[in-house]
């Protein structure tokens, strides 16, 4: 069966949350607490609120994957892009066109906010690399660099 894309329902909704646990096992996020009654409220946004939208990646009816991206401005001109907050393809379905057809979702939506651009981060991936190469080919460019440190 094919992979489809669908904005949210609730009825993908507990399907969602077991991806973002696993997102969250496999990012470099790992060691710190995940709070399920932070996510479940974050979903629920997802669903209802007008400046964000999360996509579902679908096989057989099946959630694989999901991006979820919300709408802001930048500070200087108050123009919209839209900026990613989380996006994750189970391991078994990384090498389908599940991650395409999830950016490609974004892309639209984005166009539908009359949005200036999307800005796609990689700051919990354990293989930046490979992430970047995927963007790259969706036709994202590379734009500046993330630093962190813990305080």
């Amino acid at each position: 069966m094919a992979i489809t894309v669908a904005p949210l329902q609730k009825c993908h909704t507990q399907a969602l949350a077991g991806l973002c646990v696993r997102m969250h096992m496999e990012s470099k996020y790992k060691d710190m607490p995940y709070d399920a009654t932070v996510v479940a409220e974050l979903i629920e946004e997802w669903l209802v609120g007008d400046t964000h939208r999360c996509f579902i990646a679908l096989q057989d009816d099946k959630p694989i994957g999901f991006i979820a991206v919300y709408l802001t401005y930048y500070y200087f001109n108050n123009l919209p892009f839209v900026t990613d907050l989380a996006f994750y393809v189970d391991r078994a379905y990384r090498h389908t066109t599940a991650a395409i057809r999830l950016l490609t979702a974004a892309k639209v939506w984005a166009k539908s906010q009359d949005a200036a651009a999307i800005h796609l981060g990689i700051t919990a991936s354990h293989d930046p690399e490979s992430t970047g190469r995927l963007y790259e080919k969706a036709g994202y460019a590379p734009w500046g660099v993330m630093y962190r440190i813990e305080v």
